[in-house]
This record gives structure tokens, C-alpha cells and sequence, in this order.
């Protein structure tokens, strides 16, 4: 029997070949596009992101995502085993594929070498086909051309399986075609059209560039979208009219904010607008507009109504003009028309009317879920009533000309249309998330990272017990920027040791001041009116929420503790009714003796301050420092997002926290087990049967009961007030039923047992003293005795006697 060997590649003579080589490779093999590959922060081209990605060693071929290959990364082989999927052999075989690099045979002998694909391709046609046979076929393809009219360059997409998509470019050296991006300047997609056009619209990409072309309009754009517009060649649109349409999202207003940059600089002056098409949904486009119904009329319609664009006018951070509209008037619900009877109002429909609203004012409003908000110079502004809008229109247009008219809509109708059909978003958010999330409306973007220097400074102010919790504490100053999921962010217990007055309130107001501020809450709140508050427009904004100075000797809190983990906080909000807000909060508690139940304690993590050296001006001092070094702070707190992760040991529940953010501590593992070590100290849960029940046997002699022989019926009712007053929980009837149920269920009570009273079926519990008899009636009489000792009290101390402590 004969056994055919298999061949395989020698890596090292693999490597050694593909040395220098890398940035090719990874373009060819991996799908990376080449402007990707030039050592500067990118999107990551499997993530996604802002800045994530970049090749960090070109001649190892060795690229790094700070959100999912910061690990094993540390040449070209892992790059290509993590950008295609597959196992070292694959990805060696792949590159020997490609370079032609010489092979050994599975017997260990040298074998010719592997015919390889070669680098330049006779025609672009050959380069495309290579390609495909690598990375299956193709979802679109893109033709540059030169002014003459001649390709020069092609874009080739291809959509991945997780639902991403990924571009290369192919361009032409002369003598044929090879993978890596065109020469600069580059020209802008078709090219030999625009020397004619008056005006030309440009869009953010090939194909809603191709959408506005099949309008029968002129459109453009530039190579890889809003990466490097900088590395094109616009000055062909000199001296023309561009209409500039932003996608709706970060990475379109960034691309529209730095094409007029280059287009203000051109000689002759180009007018210059931004045309904000209504409607979009969130990261829509042009083919998102057309496929919405819009038309070719309309488009020039709103390029016709836009004011041009002044050099030096002000942008917010997301790009959209502050406190300035973009086209004049407009507003109406009814158009004057004159006939032999003389003038009358002629209704506007309605579509009309939100569509002049949104082109007035550069698609504004927006929503959260069913609430309006605008943006402009004085911040974020919630329109919660008719009243608040059109007063908001006025102040931004001038007069708003509105008639009540037979047919023509009111003011009520327009607000509630445009809460259906208002650009939507998940949150508004003063700060940036690293890394940004998805559908969240930001005031402000991400600084590049910083040197630490500020931060560092920052935890110098706090006096920390050990060294280990300033690392804790960098941690959580972090939390509240990390862009992680919702309900993943385990709440922050400040304690002190030493005592009262050691600063655990200043420590929390800090780093809520850091973040634009924060909401207090008390455990006197009833969790409904706390909902209620997290969901108001002055909470919206803000991710710190903090309880301070608990006193009581145990902290239980059921309600409290599922909000930590919840994935959406819903309740009522004012105007509003039933409304939603992801839970990206970052809890804080702050209490002496740190005294828990389980699950409080399984979700937070315990911070410990030492006695502090006082200094009356310390805490101007700290504000003073945050309010002047707020940008250079989070600038060092992305910079700790940059920073490589660890791998720990183990995990608690609050896995994906401690493996996105404690990760990247000094000592994450050691850090880990202070947490858990104070969490097992805190963890009261074993004693709280025992508390319990010592509470209802004290409670029952206190009504004149022996508690040792007695048997006794507990109305739920009465159950409940007794279990909350013995755990400090502020459970209702219902759950405070289930946990003692639970405690009894688990052995941890045992002279209690649930019953039913009489005929009647009231629920309840029966307390049975240890040497009661089998043969001793049950006592049905509780509530009377309690409300016979309510009633003494009243008449000994002529106060009404209502019987709380019972």
C-alpha cells in the first residue's frame, strides 16, 4: 500500500520572502485597503470603529485593533489568519500562493516552487479575476478614469459574512495593473463629466454617487470615502456650485466637514453647500433617500433652497451648522391663492410642511425615541410640546407663517408627525464613547489619545488605601467612556476604612464632574420616580448616577440592584410617556462599613480611601484642575483604551467589563482578586437568615407571645414590613413574600414555614416556636395585638399610634 505524502510550505522560507512585502499582501490576501496600511489610526476593516486600526510593523506585516486583535498579533501570518479566518497552514499557503515562495515536500525534501499569481496583471479585467478566485466573487466594482477619459484605477467591494464589507483598489502602473491604491493626486470618480457641469453633488462613495447620477444630475466622490479625501485632486470643481450631501452618521459629517476645507481653498471661489437631505434614516444615504421615494425634482429643489456655505461659520461636532439654517423661510401650512372671490388659504399637506421644517433647518429636529431634541450653540435642547417647537422654529427662521384654516394642519399635528419621522437615535450624548456606539448622538468626538500625564495627575488628588485601587480607580474613571454594551458596567462602592469624612462624596462628585455631572438618587425613592428622573432631558445626557451615604448597617435594594444590570431602563417621562434610555450608567454608592446582600454585592466593585491630608483649598483645587484639563484628561483616557490587554486569569460575571477595561490596568489580575476577596467581606447573605429571624422572634414577645412555644400566624402583610425592617430592604408585599419563602426553602429559617390561615386562604406564614406542641391551636390574632400595642402607644405618648415599627 502506497501513501501519498501531502506538501507543505516551510513558513520561515515563506516569511523570509515575504519580508517588506506585507502591506501588498495583506492588500492582495487579506482585502485591506492600501490606505489603510500606512501606519496611521484607521476604522478597523473587520470592526468598524473611528481609529482602532493600524499596521505596526510593515516589514513584519503585523497589524493591531485595540477592540479585537491586540493579542497574537504579531506578524503577517496572524494578520492573515485573523482577517480571513483560518488556521497558520491556510494562511502560509496563501502567501506562498501568492509570492511563488519556495516549498518543501512532505517528505522534507525541496520542491520546485509553488506558479504563483503574479503581482502585475496584464489588464485590470486579470487583477479583478485574481482576486475574486481569492476572495470569492465581488458585490461591486468602480471605474477612475483620468481626464482624457482613460481607467486608472478601479474600487472592488466585497460584503463578508458577519455583514461588513470591505473595498480594495486596483490601479494602473503603466505597464499594468497591480493591487494598491492610485497614485496622488488622485483623480475623483468620474472625472471627464465635471469639466461642464455648473453644479455637481457630492456624495460620500461610489454607489450613492451612482444613485444621484441616475437622476440624470452630476456627482462625484473620492477615493476610500471619508479616510482621505485630502489625497484627491478637487480642482476641477473650481469656480463650480457643489452640493455636498453628508451620509447620516459620524463618518458623514466628517467627510462633508473636510471636502469643504478643500473646497474653501480653490481658486476661482466654488459656492459651496451642504444639503441635508430630510428623512434619513440613521447612516442613510442618497440610495436611502431615492429608495425612500425621493426624486430628482426634489433633490433640485433642495440644493436650490440651501444657503451657501460661509467659510469660517461655525460646525458642531457631528458636522451640522450651528444656530443657522440652511435655506430661507419656507415655513407654512397654507400658500395664499387668489381667485375672482379674492384671496384664501390653500392647505399645504402635510408631507410638505415637515419637509420644509427639515430643509429649513438642515434636518432638525431629531428624536429619541418619540422625543425631539435640536443642537446648537447653547447645547442640546428637548422640544417636549408643540409650544417648544414652533418656538424653536421661530427663534431659528423668524416669523413661522401659520394659519387655522379649514384642512390646514395644526401646530399639535405637525409635532406629533415629526416625532414619527424625525431622524432617529438611540441617546443623545455630551461625552464621546470609546469606542463609539452605534445610533447615539455625540456633541463632542473622541480627542486623539493623550500621554497619561493628566490622568495620572487627576488620581494623584485622591488619598486610595492601597496601590491596587488606584488601578481600580483608573478603571472607573475610564467606565464611563467605554462604549462597551449596555448593563455590562458593574457599579463603583466607595468605603473608607478609617471612617467618616474621609472624602468618598468628592471622590464620586469628581469623576461625575469629569463627565458633564451626575444624578443624585436616595434610598428613600420609590424606584418608579427614580426611573422617572433617569429618564428626564436633564438626565439624559449624563452616565454617572450616585447614592450617596447609605447608613443603614445592611444594604439591600432588589429594585436598585437589577437596574445596574438591565440592558434599557423604561419608564415614564414627562410629555413624553412610555420612553427607553440603554443602560450605560456608571453607578456609585458610597456607605461606612460595607455591609451587603448577595446580589448587591456580586455587582459591585469596592473602592477603599485612607485618612486623607486635609487641605481647606483641595477641593477647588481638584475642580479647578478638571474644569482646565477636562480635554487632556479624556485625550489620556483614550489613550487607556489604546493600551494593549491582558489576559486574566479568571472572571466574574462582569466578564466582558474586566476584559475590555480592568484588562488594561497594570495588574488586572491582581486587581481582580482584591475585588472578589471584598466581596466575600461584604457578602452578608449567609447571616441574613439568621437576622431575620431573630427580628420576628423579637417582634412576636414584644406582643407578649413565647416565642419558644408558640405557633403563630404571620399575614403576608405584616411578613413583609417585619423582613424589610430586618434587612433594610424596601421590598412590596409580593417580593418580600417570595424571599422569605426562599430563605425557608433554603434552611436558612427554620421556626418559620409558609401557611394559610383558615377557611378564608389569606396567605401567610406560621412562626413555630421550637418547643411548641403538635397539639396547640395556631394564634389567628397578630394583627389585633398589634394594633392594641399601636393603640397604648398613641394613648401613653397623644401621638397617633400607627404602628410602623410592628
Amino acid at each position: 500500500m502506497s501513501t501519498t505524502k501531502t506538501r507543505r510550505h516551510d513558513a520561515a522560507t515563506v516569511k523570509r520572502n515575504a519580508s517588506k512585502h506585507w502591506p501588498e499582501l495583506l492588500a492582495a490576501i487579506g482585502g485591506v485597503s492600501a490606505d489603510l496600511l500606512d501606519g496611521s489610526h484607521h476604522p478597523c476593516p473587520k470592526c468598524g470603529g473611528t481609529d482602532r486600526f493600524r499596521l505596526i510593523d510593515p516589514d513584519a506585516g503585523a497589524l493591531f485593533c485595540n477592540q479585537c486583535f491586540s493579542e497574537k498579533n504579531g506578524d503577517g501570518f496572524a494578520a492573515v489568519q485573523w482577517l480571513l479566518d483560518c488556521d497558520f497552514p491556510t494562511a502560509v499557503e496563501k502567501v506562498a500562493d501568492y509570492l511563488g515562495a519556495g516549498s518543501v515536500s512532505g517528505n522534507g525534501q525541496a520542491s520546485q516552487p509553488v506558479k504563483a499569481e503574479p503581482t502585475s496583471y496584464p489588464t485590470a479585467h486579470d487583477a479583478l479575476a485574481s482576486l475574486e478566485r481569492q476572495r470569492g466573487k465581488r458585490a461591486g466594482v468602480w471605474t477612475y478614469h483620468n481626464a482624457d477619459g482613460e481607467p486608472v484605477g478601479l474600487v472592488a467591494r466585497w460584503d463578508l459574512p458577519d455583514g461588513k464589507k470591505t473595498f480594495l483598489p486596483i490601479s494602473s502602473n503603466g505597464s499594468g495593473w497591480t493591487v494598491t491604491g492610485m497614485p496622488e493626486p488622485r483623480p475623483l470618480y468620474r472625472l471627464p463629466e465635471l469639466a461642464k457641469a455648473e453644479r455637481v453633488f457630492v456624495c460620500e462613495g461610489e454607489r450613492a454617487t451612482d444613485a444621484v447620477r441616475s437622476l440624470d444630475l452630476v456627482a462625484t466622490t473620492s477615493v476610500n470615502g471619508s479616510q482621505s479625501p485630502g489625497k484627491s485632486d478637487w480642482s476641477i470643481l473650481a469656480g463650480k456650485e457643489v452640493a455636498i450631501l453628508p451620509d447620516n452618521d459620524a463618518d458623514g459629517e466628517k467627510y462633508a466637514r473636510k471636502v469643504t476645507a478643500i473646497l474653501t481653498k480653490l481658486k476661482p471661489v466654488t459656492t459651496i453647500k451642504l444639503v441635508r437631505l430630510p428623512g434619513l434614516p440613521a447612516k442613510g444615504d442618497a440610495v436611502d433617500w431615492l429608495e425612500r421615494g425621493g426624486t430628482r425634482e426634489e433633490l433640485i429643489d433642495q440644493a436650490d433652497a440651501t444657503t451657501e456655505w460661509e467659510p469660517g461659520e461655525a460646525l458642531s461636532p457631528n458636522g451640522s451648522k450651528i444656530a443657522e439654517a440652511t435655506t430661507p423661510g419656507g415655513i407654512t401650512n397654507a400658500k395664499l391663492v387668489k381667485d375672482e372671490d379674492g384671496f384664501h388659504a390653500e392647505p399645504v399637506p402635510m408631507a410638505k410642511v415637515v419637509k420644509s421644517i427639515l430643509a429649513a433647518t438642515g434636518n432638525w429636529p431629531r428624536r429619541v425615541d418619540n422625543a425631539l431634541f435640536a443642537h446648537d450653540a447653547a447645547g442640546i435642547h428637548w422640544l417636549d410640546t408643540p409650544a417648544s417647537l414652533f418656538g424653536w422654529l421661530a427663534d431659528r427662521r423668524g416669523v413661522v407663517d401659520w394659519r387655522r384654516a379649514h384642512g390646514c394642519v395644526s401646530k399639535e399635528e405637525v409635532f406629533h408627525q415629526l416625532r414619527r419621522v424625525a431622524t432617529p437615535y438611540v441617546a443623545v450624548e455630551s461625552c464621546p464613547h470609546c469606542p463609539t456606539i452605534d445610533g447615539h448622538y455625540y456633541t463632542s468626538e473622541l480627542p486623539e489619545p493623550g500621554d497619561g500625564k493628566a490622568l495620572a495627575r487627576l488620581l494623584d488628588f485622591f488619598a486610595l488605601e492601597t496601590p491596587l485601587d488606584r488601578q481600580l480607580l483608573e478603571a472607573q474613571f475610564a467606565t464611563p467612556l467605554w462604549g462597551g454594551p449596555p448593563g455590562t458596567r458593574p457599579a463603583l462602592m466607595i468605603t473608607a476604612p478609617a471612617g467618616r469624612g474621609k472624602g468618598k462624596t468628592k471622590l464620586a462628585e469628581a469623576n461625575g464632574r469629569l463627565y458633564g455631572g451626575h444624578i443624585d438618587i436616595s434610598d428613600r425613592e420609590d424606584i418608579g420616580t427614580i426611573k422617572q428622573r433617569l429618564l428626564s432631558p436633564d438626565a439624559a445626557p449624563k452616565r454617572i448616577v450616585l447614592l450617596d451615604n447609605i447608613k443603614k448597617s445592611r444594604f439591600s435594594w432588589a429594585e436598585l440592584e437589577s437596574l445596574v444590570t438591565i440592558d434599557a431602563i423604561s419608564g415614564k417621562r414627562m410629555y413624553v410617556g412610555e420612553a427607553t434610555r440603554p443602560n450605560y450608567l456608571c453607578w456609585i454608592v458610597t456607605l461606612n462599613g460595607a455591609s451587603l446582600s448577595t446580589d448587591m454585592a456580586q455587582r459591585v466593585i469596592e473602592i477603599q480611601i485612607r485618612e486623607p491630608d486635609y487641605d481647606p483649598s483641595w477641593e477647588e483645587t481638584v475642580n479647578r484642575f478638571i474644569g482646565e484639563n477636562r480635554p487632556a484628561i479624556f485625550a489620556d483616557l483614550v489613550g487607556f483604551f489604546q493600551r494593549p490587554k491582558k489576559t486574566l486569569r479568571r472572571h466574574s460575571r462582569w466578564a466582558t467589563w474586566e476584559g475590555q477595561v480592568l484588562a488594561r490596568v497594570e495588574d488586572p489580575d491582581a486587581c481582580l482578586d482584591l475585588i472578589l476577596e471584598r466581596r466575600g467581606l461584604a457578602d452578608v447573605e449567609e447571616e441574613e437568615g439568621r437576622i431575620v429571624e431573630d427580628y420576628f422572634a423579637a417582634r412576636l414577645a414584644a406582643l407578649e407571645f413565647d416565642v419558644d412555644r408558640a405557633d403563630v400566624f404571620i399575614p403576608n402583610s405584616v411578613a413583609a414590613r417585619w423582613y424589610n425592617a430586618a434587612t433594610g430592604d424596601r421590598a412590596k408585599v409580593a417580593a418580600a413574600s417570595r424571599g422569605l419563602r426562599q430563605m425557608i426553602s433554603e434552611g436558612r429559617i427554620s421556626r418559620l414555614v409558609t401557611a394559610r390561615a383558615g377557611s378564608a386562604g389569606a396567605r401567610g406564614f406560621r412562626w413555630v416556636g421550637e418547643h411548641a406542641d403538635a397539639s396547640d391551636v395556631t394564634h389567628y390574632n397578630l394583627e389585633q395585638r398589634i394594633a392594641r400595642k399601636a393603640e397604648e402607644k398613641r394613648q401613653t405618648t397623644n401621638t397617633a399610634g400607627e404602628g410602623e415599627e410592628w
